[in-house]
């Protein structure tokens, strides 16, 4: 048993083949032969003539090649039905008129397109520009009221029971133990501008040491994160910003509540 239909199917992929073969020679030979001023409407052959006299005149072998190679084809589709000289092969020369116009209509809408994502690619820009300016205004305005709350002359320190923190909600989380916690007490200090020295002791005895930096703090509310994790216990961000604002800046504050 064979398939009947593979040849037609492959007879018939072949002729769409040369069909658009042909088509895309006949395309560039419309726009290089120059077409003389007449009142007669003139046929592909009538083109097709011109443009042997003009390659002839002009030695463009290329262009007599590709002429050459279209009035072949042309046979070869006759044959076949598909085009017919009779009607001046009037058909297929309708279909790359189709053909061009499709062409033009699909470069102006790429055209369009590359207008609009540029338009879009500039605006991006610009907008990536805005945020970065308001960042850095930001975290100049943080330096700023970094530096005029900070006193270096009148340094301060303050000492929280662990039951404290975690009752105003500064501690949430913890991985001290819980008998440990009625004897834990945190110190708080502020060394440098805009860093806060935090030593633990357990009855008495020094168990940790953390930093914390406000700016660090005011990243993460700013980004909506609303834990920092630091050795054995979790602290609450908003909460932590309001104790020490409220401690070490009176009543300034940075960031919200």
């Amino acid at each position: 048993m064979t398939n009947r239909f593979k040849v037609e199917v492959e007879e018939e992929n072949e002729i769409q083949k040369l069909i658009a073969e042909t088509k895309e020679l006949v395309i560039p030979i419309l726009r290089l032969v120059p077409i003389q001023n007449t009142i007669q409407r003139l046929t592909l052959m009538d083109i097709l003539e011109y443009g042997i006299k003009h390659a002839t005149e002009n030695n463009n072998r290329d262009l007599s090649n590709k002429i050459n190679q279209v009035l072949e084809n042309l046979g070869k589709l006759e044959k076949e039905d598909v085009v017919s000289k009779e009607d001046n092969y009037e058909s297929f020369i309708h279909d790359v008129a189709l053909e061009v116009a499709n062409r033009s209509a699909i470069r102006e809408q790429q055209r369009k397109e590359i207008i609009r994502l540029t338009t879009t690619l500039d605006n991006l820009r610009k907008y990536e520009g805005f945020v970065k300016d308001k960042i850095d205004n930001y975290k100049e305005y943080v330096d700023q009221c970094i530096k005029q709350t900070y006193n270096p002359s009148a340094k301060k320190s303050f000492k929280f029971a662990y039951k404290d923190l975690s009752k105003r909600g500064v501690i949430i989380d913890s991985d001290v133990p819980t008998l440990s916690r009625g004897k834990t007490v945190f110190n708080i200090s502020n060394t440098i501008p805009g860093s806060y020295e935090v030593k633990a002791k357990i009855a008495g005895i020094r168990a940790e040491t953390m930093d914390i930096r406000i700016d660090d703090l005011l990243e993460k509310q700013f980004n909506g994160i609303d834990r920092l994790e630091l050795d054995q216990i979790t602290l609450d961000v908003n909460m932590t910003i309001r104790l020490l604002n409220e401690k070490f800046l009176g009543k300034k504050k940075i960031g919200h509540d």
